[in-house]
């Protein structure tokens, strides 16, 4: 059983790691849709393998806390870097 406390971008792979213990470890189609196509294969067995790894454990998320998560993910890890290098020019 476990309790997470996280940061930033922590709560985003807690958030996860809480949704595929809610499963219970079962993944769907529905679950896998957003990681389709080739480029995804790396992130489509990382998911899966963490899900497996849930089941075989018996791995079960009580609670969440998160502190100053991007609940939409983060600008530096998309392609909008431009968006921080805006702020230099100021």
């Amino acid at each position: 059983r476990l309790h997470l406390a996280t940061h930033s971008r922590g709560g985003l792979v807690a958030e996860v790691l809480a949704r595929v213990c809610g499963r219970g470890g079962d993944l769907t189609a529905e679950d896998l849709a957003p990681f389709a196509g080739a480029e995804y294969a790396g992130q489509r067995a990382a998911l899966q393998a963490l899900a497996a790894r849930v089941k075989a454990q018996g791995i079960t998320v009580e609670r969440v806390v998160r502190v100053a998560c991007p609940a939409r993910g983060t600008l530096l890890a998309s392609r909008r870097l431009d968006a921080y290098l805006s702020v230099l020019r100021w």
